[in-house]
């Protein structure tokens, strides 16, 4: 077995006037689980029931903020042409991520479907290699 080198892709934002693009990476096995690590807790309480057996009582939460930037952060790998309210050039950082999912109308949704269409693409060049 081989640890595969990461798939990326460059995706260009439709219609955006200062031509704003972005390198996205399909996120390993490891990387998912970290993410889902960070932002998933779960509790587990035992309590009695009538005839005495302890039974146990789960609580779950999802921190879905985190879930979202950590995701972005470790998917967006490369951008150009981002720019800062003063016309600065933004560069691609984490905490400059965040900012543009925060600031910039349609960022996310974008983001989203640039990792749908990667995650797509690759499954349908992995089936087309497994018929040749």
């Amino acid at each position: 077995m081989r640890i595969s080198k990461p798939t990326e892709r460059k995706f260009s934002f439709e219609n955006d006037p200062d031509g704003g693009w972005v390198i996205i990476k399909q996120l390993s096995p490891g990387e998912r689980a970290d993410i889902f690590d960070d932002v998933f807790a779960q509790e587990v309480e035992y309590k009695p029931d009538e005839e005495g057996t302890l039974v146990p009582t789960f609580k779950q939460s999802t921190n879905k903020r985190k879930d979202r930037e950590d995701t972005f952060t470790k998917s967006i790998v490369d951008w150009g042409s981002f720019y800062d309210k003063e016309g600065n050039e933004l560069p691609c950082t984490p905490e400059n991520i965040i900012k543009a999912m925060r600031e910039i109308a349609g960022f996310n949704e974008a983001i989203q479907e640039f990792r749908k269409t990667l995650d797509e693409d690759i499954t349908k060049e992995v089936k087309d290699q497994e018929k040749n």
